[in-house]
């Protein structure tokens, strides 16, 4: 068998871009994650779930990604008290910005925590429950309405961060390329302090952009929890099939987490922050 060679060659992107019709080998993203990701790679064409031509596209993105690190006043983050799921209190949330260039991205080393998943995978809602904030976040039931990156400021401590979602077929061709880079971007700037819950639809199961996203996130090296929305819309007897189905489909391990979550009922809300407070008190060290 042979070694893994790049974090985006799987077998699933020849499917939806043109750009892939020459690989002819997959890439599991079980063999991804042994990639050594310590140097972020240069992303090739295409190869994200937002499947447009990133050459081009991410040009705009890559202009304001020069902007420098002194737009923001660097703050001491950390100078408070630790984050602990049992004493998480959820005082103040608020939008602190909303990014459409990588000149907006936020650059005061706060760590943050993403959300990222299909249009219309309930981002926003749940997004609402954890911070207890009902409309904080813009909810809609017309697929496509997040297309900047949204930053809600927690407790003056953390970022909870709205990403454009994918897989959006109504987006116009230029929409898409936009998005694209813009994610691009953010992923790069935000890495080394980001955690990224990829949400995957609980009732329809994961689709193959939702492979293809948790394989690109985790080649990059990246934090990520996976998260399956809308359980409340999946009757408990098949609950446990769902789940063990999306986890195989995925390619997650044994031990990785895969959390049912309802913005609905609430369910798994407690204990998603149980896996995000962690790492918001390890970054607080």
């Amino acid at each position: 068998m042979r070694k893994c060679a790049t974090p985006w060659r799987s077998i699933w992107w020849s499917r939806w871009t043109k750009s892939f019709a020459s690989l002819s080998t997959a890439r599991s993203p079980r063999c991804l994650r042994t990639l050594n990701s310590r140097r972020l790679p240069s992303l090739p064409s295409g190869r994200t779930p937002w499947p447009i031509d990133l050459r081009s596209a991410s040009r705009g993105a890559r202009e304001g990604s020069a902007a420098p690190e002194s737009i923001e006043k660097p703050v001491a983050p950390h100078s408070g008290p630790r984050v602990r799921v049992d004493r998480l209190k959820i005082e103040t949330a608020e939008l602190g910005r909303s990014a459409h260039t990588s000149r907006d991205f936020a650059r005061d080393g706060l760590p943050e925590i993403a959300f990222v998943g299909r249009s219309n995978v309930g981002k926003s809602s749940l997004m609402n429950r954890l911070l207890g904030r009902r409309g904080l976040a813009r909810t809609s039931s017309t697929p496509g309405r997040t297309r900047a990156v949204n930053y809600f400021l927690v407790n003056r401590r953390f970022y909870f961060v709205d990403l454009p979602g994918y897989g959006y077929a109504k987006a116009g061709k230029e929409d898409r390329k936009e998005w694209a880079a813009l994610v691009e971007a953010y992923l790069r700037h935000a890495l080394e302090r980001l955690h990224l819950v990829l949400l995957v639809d609980g009732k329809v199961g994961a689709t193959p952009l939702d492979v293809q996203a948790y394989a690109y996130l985790t080649g990059l090296g990246a934090r990520v929890t996976v998260a399956a929305t809308k359980i409340d819309q999946v009757s408990k007897g098949r609950r446990r099939a769902a789940l063990k189905t999306i986890q195989s489909t995925l390619g997650l391990e044994a031990s990785a987490p895969l959390l049912p979550v309802s913005a609905h009922s609430g369910e798994g809300i407690k204990e998603l922050w149980g896996v995000l407070a962690p790492y918001l008190e390890a970054s607080a060290t």
